[in-house]
């Protein structure tokens, strides 16, 4: 009777386990970014024209999240996937000033808000069985 091993199952189980965990926090994290920009309700600032239109749209207040004018933000957010990591970036270079502020500008955080007030829900998916 010979020894066989399982161990290249339970490996695999795991990697792929693991992976989507971090697939679904990740993307979780993603959807939340979009919709605290999009749907986190009336803002306070003031009201400015659209560029080379006759709307207008309301601006965010220091410390609420940026308010969607063009929607070019809330449409750049994406997701990068790495063997037992996942990442959720934008290539907007703005972001970073409208989540940190400027000299002239108060902060109107989005990241920052995100994964503090999802780092429950994203524990709980990372946390989850892996098994089949």
């Amino acid at each position: 009777m010979g020894f066989k091993s399982y161990f290249p199952q339970v490996q695999q189980t795991l990697t792929s386990g693991i992976q989507r965990n971090v697939v679904d926090a990740t993307n979780l994290a993603r959807n939340e970014l979009i919709k605290r920009q999009l749907r986190y309700g009336a803002r306070s600032g003031a009201v400015y024209r659209k560029p080379n239109q006759k709307a207008t749209y309301q601006a965010s207040a220091p410390g609420e999240p940026p308010a969607n004018r063009t929607g070019r933000l809330s449409g750049s957010w994406q997701t990068d996937f790495m063997p037992g990591a996942g990442r959720v970036g934008t290539n907007v270079k703005y972001l970073i000033f409208l989540d940190k502020g400027t000299a002239n500008m108060a902060k109107r955080p989005l990241m920052g808000w995100v994964f503090s007030a999802k780092l429950p829900a994203i524990r709980q998916i990372l946390g989850r069985g892996i098994g089949k």
